[in-house]
This record gives C-alpha cells, sequence and structure tokens, in this order.
C-alpha cells in the first residue's frame, strides 16, 4: 500500500485518537490497534501505527510533529 492510499485509509476509518493529547497506556494502545484491525485496516499500516506510538512511548524524537503533537500534550499542559 502506497502512502497516499494509506493516508485516504486513515482518513476514512480512523477515529480521534481515543487519549487526546496524553500520551497512551499500553492497554489504550493495544485496543486503538486491534479496533484498527479489526475495521480492516491492512496490516502494513496497522504495524506502522504501533511503530509510531511505541516511539512516543519511549519518547523518541523521530516522530514527525504532526504526530508528535496529537500524542503529546502541548508545551505547558501538564498530563492529569
Amino acid at each position: 500500500m502506497n502512502r497516499a492510499a494509506a493516508m485516504r485509509y486513515l482518513k476514512v476509518h480512523q477515529p480521534d485518537s481515543p487519549w487526546g493529547f496524553a500520551q497512551p497506556t499500553k492497554a489504550q494502545a493495544r485496543t486503538y490497534l486491534q479496533g484498527l484491525a479489526a475495521r480492516g485496516a491492512p496490516a502494513d499500516l496497522v504495524n506502522q501505527q504501533a511503530r509510531l506510538i511505541a516511539q512516543a512511548m519511549r519518547g523518541g524524537s523521530t516522530l514527525p510533529p504532526h504526530v508528535a503533537a496529537q500524542l503529546r500534550p502541548p508545551l505547558g499542559v501538564s498530563k492529569v
């Protein structure tokens, strides 16, 4: 699957992030990825999302800025 097709799929099938701006827990990430797979997302897309979430949970700095902004709170906002 090419990037454009993956982005179209996500735009149609991916719900808003279930954890908002807070860093996801392992259970939240697992539930989200299982739901994505259950809705028929291609395996390579689910794997890509899993890698991005894992990087964010580890505090990796290799995330694209738009992905990091979705998974981390903005500066000055505490995670409650």
